[in-house]
């Protein structure tokens, strides 16, 4: 509703999320395996461009997701776990449509930006546009962007809570 109230008086948004990608897992709903990179042994992640793809974020392997369970063979294959910026991309626009609402939608995270000129390209955008949803990770925490929001949403923040690392409640606050 907040975005929806926003987005309708034409203020500047920030959605962050912890995550990019799509989605953390592809698992099989049979059996529970979870697709893993065959050189590393560490969990594929879910993204997307045009389809879905799996990439370690271990050792950057890619490769196009499995039609069919490693393990039982089952078709039964989905995507599990906190939402990434590109899904929440997905969303978001939808959640604009169905409401017949418009508003520019911005992702910066390391997957949108891979070089300066695309940086400065999104800048751009943002510094030009009275209105916008910004999807971002912690690179929009950066001291290089001097950036003002009107409704800022915190996106999967009980995931950056459960993460064993002694340091993690000096981070949040």
């Amino acid at each position: 509703e907040d975005i929806k109230n926003n987005v309708s008086k034409g203020k500047k948004i920030l959605l962050f999320s912890p995550r990019r990608g799509y989605a953390v897992l592809l698992i099989c709903q049979n059996c529970g395996e979870a697709a893993k990179c065959s050189d590393c042994s560490s969990p594929m992640r879910v993204h997307r461009n045009v389809d879905f793809i799996l990439i370690c974020h271990h050792c950057s392997r890619s490769q196009p997701p499995q039609k069919f369970c490693s393990n039982c063979n089952s078709y039964k294959i989905k995507t599990a776990g906190a939402a990434g910026t590109q899904k929440i991309y997905d969303e978001t626009r939808n959640l604009l449509e169905n409401n017949d609402l418009k508003s520019k939608i911005l992702v910066l995270d390391s997957d949108a930006i891979k070089n300066d000129t695309e940086e400065d390209e999104i800048l751009d955008e943002i510094f030009d546009n009275k209105s916008f949803i910004l999807i971002a990770t912690s690179m929009v925490f950066s001291n290089r962007y001097a950036l003002n929001f009107d409704l800022i949403g915190i996106l999967n923040f009980d995931s950056m809570t459960v993460i064993p690392d002694f340091r993690i409640e000096e981070q949040i606050i």
